[in-house]
């Protein structure tokens, strides 16, 4: 017997964005059991269009962020399966389909992911670069350096995974899909689709909640010291590439948000841990963002 899916779709204050997020999972090649839609922000004309039309709605009575809203949907949700998929965003036809001929195939598999096309809001059907899923196994230490699993809206994973992984830590305010993924990475197989399923949307106004300086140094500290254990038991080579991994990301913050200190970030994760490619952050910021 299949698994059931539970697709749970978060927003705020898009009701054309989220129209279209819905529709690309009503067009599936394997229909899901339920959507759930929470919305955390306005009750606006379209929301009630949905309900009508059989979509499970919750309305934040006020605005609670994107981890509460996702832990939310998926409390209220019944599928075996959580598939979570932002307003922004939206899936290629076969999403569903092949994720679930993955977890079919590995029993072991409790969370799979797909990768990206990325795209900007002004133009969906215009490709802006593809990313394509890579590492998959048992591959917490890999993703000590790097965030593989990538963004909430490509990912599948199993529910008792999900609720044992501790949900998504509703205190970040950034970086959240990374901490979940490094904890389900602790204790289950991942695996990917092999797909680019996910058309993920990157803002033309660069505003994405990513960038974010103070949120994004805040969740590095919080999930730097979660990691503590693990980071003694690294190897000295190690834990410089770690420390430089999260130099990095606070140089990227800096750099978005046009604030020159990135300087100081940048030469911190290059001295830690000197990768070439990272140079690139000293590229004007509209070429950096279509490489997010």
């Amino acid at each position: 017997m299949k698994p059931s899916v539970s697709v749970i779709i978060t927003t705020y204050n898009r009701p054309a964005e989220l129209l279209e997020a819905v529709s690309s999972v009503r067009k599936q090649s394997v229909l899901p059991t339920e959507i759930i839609v929470v919305n955390d922000g306005q009750k606006y004309r379209e929301i009630d269009e949905l309900e009508h039309e059989g979509i499970i709605l919750h309305q934040n009575s006020k605005p609670m962020g994107g981890n509460y809203s996702r832990n939310k949907g998926a409390l209220l949700s019944s599928g075996d399966i959580l598939m979570f998929l932002d307003d922004d965003d939206t899936w290629e036809k076969t999403k569903i389909e092949d994720q679930i001929k993955v977890f079919e195939a590995d029993k072991e598999a409790g969370l799979v992911y797909t990768g990206k096309i990325f795209v900007r809001r002004s133009d969906r059907e215009k490709i802006q670069r593809i990313s394509k899923p890579t590492k998959e196994g048992y591959i917490f230490k890999e993703m000590l350096f790097v965030n593989v699993v990538g963004s909430t809206s490509g990912v599948a994973l199993r529910r008792n995974l999900f609720l044992s992984a501790g949900m998504f830590d509703e205190n970040l305010k950034a970086l959240q899909d990374y901490d979940l993924w490094l904890r389900c990475a602790k204790i289950t197989k991942i695996r990917h689709d092999g797909k680019t399923n996910l058309r993920y949307t990157l803002q033309d106004s660069g505003s994405q909640v990513s960038q974010n300086v103070n949120s994004k140094i805040e969740a590095i500290d919080v999930i730097k010291n979660k990691l503590s254990a693990e980071y003694q038991g690294l190897s000295m080579k190690e834990k410089r590439k770690f420390d430089s991994v999260f130099y990095y990301a606070i140089a990227k913050a800096l750099k978005m948000n046009n604030e020159k200190r990135y300087i100081f970030w940048l030469m911190k994760s290059l001295f830690s841990y000197p990768i070439i490619e990272r140079f690139n952050l000293l590229l004007p910021n509209f070429i950096i963002r279509m490489y997010r």
